[in-house]
């Protein structure tokens, strides 16, 4: 059982990194900005409520 899990695991890993790269690498400049949108408000949201 616990090999049949590791394996499980180890293909659901490798989809979604795959996914990852083939999403970043054809990433339009549009997509770009939103992912920098994004990473600066959940920054901020984490500063702030940080008081």
């Amino acid at each position: 059982m616990p090999f049949v899990l590791a394996n499980w695991m180890q293909q659901y890993y490798r989809f979604y990194t795959r996914y990852a790269v083939e999403s970043w690498n054809n990433m339009s400049p549009m997509q770009y900005g939103m992912v920098l949108i994004g990473v600066f408000l959940f920054g901020w949201l984490l500063m702030k409520s940080n008081r």
